[in-house]
């Protein structure tokens, strides 16, 4: 089936992980780097202590602010801000869409956002920041889910189908091309190499973190990861670490191996799942589902 009805379903449970059955009460948790210690953190601090789904966050590039989406009382969700400084949330969208995975682009004058338009269909917008007062359309961008922006001509899109593909998009001629089918959330870009990464679900059993260069578009296999872990980040130096079941996973990329670092670099007893770095590693962001922490 392929009617507006059920691709509004599907992609919603894929952005909002229950949203129609139950939705998640989910916060986030900011972790600031200790002085003198490098890739080291203290303890959490919980920027969204309130009831209700707040998830997706998004550093600024200069890492004085975190973007994040939120859903209170009903199944809208909009933009938000937190000051790191001033230790301040803001809500920043009251549309009568629902916004999703608010992204910074362009040295962080605009953001990304996927939108949920008024006939059901999912698209990707650009907004000017901090005021947020207009959008601007993608084209080509129908039945998008999440996104990563590789430069200002092309874009990398999960695309949400009957089988869901990544594929990208060349901003100037409205091209797209097949990269491969069933990719995971996260589709990021290294600070070091400048491959494009992403998680191929394609076999249940056996997730793998794969990575192609965004001039070929030919995936290559980095490792085997863990099914049920599919948020990823990468710190400055270009490693990459992942969450599963609260505990901090490095990846040794040479040898395709996961090493646990846990309270070694996070000290929390926190059951946390999606991650985030801001780019000069100062803070770590993480989401929790209140309702699994660690007793």
């Amino acid at each position: 089936m392929k009617t507006k009805t059920l691709l509004f379903i599907v992609s919603t449970l894929l952005f909002a992980a229950d949203i129609f059955a139950q939705l998640p009460d989910t916060d986030i948790y900011l972790f600031k780097e200790l002085n003198g210690k490098k890739h080291y953190y203290g303890s959490p601090v919980n920027i969204t202590n309130r009831k209700g789904y707040d998830n997706q966050p998004c550093f600024s590039p200069d890492g004085k602010e975190i973007l994040f989406v939120s859903i209170t009382d009903t199944l809208q969700s909009d933009i938000w801000s937190y000051d790191i400084e001033k230790k301040k949330t803001k809500q920043l969208t009251y549309s009568k869409e629902s916004e999703y995975s608010p992204t910074f682009i362009r040295d962080g004058k605009t953001i990304s956002t996927v939108r949920v338009d008024t006939d059901s269909g999912q698209r990707l917008y650009t907004m000017p920041y901090p005021s947020l007062d207009k959008s601007e359309l993608i084209k080509n961008t129908d039945s998008i889910g999440y996104s990563c922006m590789v430069n200002e001509n092309q874009l990398i899109m999960f695309l949400v189908g009957d089988t869901n593909t990544l594929q990208s998009l060349d901003l100037k001629t409205g091209k797209r091309t097949f990269i491969a089918n069933e990719p995971g959330r996260c589709i990021k870009v290294n600070p070091k190499n400048r491959m494009v990464y992403y998680i191929d679900k394609s076999d249940s059993l056996n997730w793998l973190l794969m990575k192609f260069d965004p001039t070929t578009l030919i995936p290559k296999k980095v490792s085997i990861t863990f099914p049920g872990a599919e948020d990823f980040a990468f710190f400055s130096n270009g490693i990459c670490v992942c969450a599963k079941n609260g505990t901090l996973y490095k990846l040794n990329e040479s040898k395709g191996a996961w090493l646990a670092v846990g309270d070694k670099i996070l000290p929390t007893d926190l059951d946390y799942f999606r991650i985030a770095i801001s780019a000069d590693d100062k803070y770590i962001a993480v989401v929790v589902k209140n309702e699994k922490q660690k007793k």
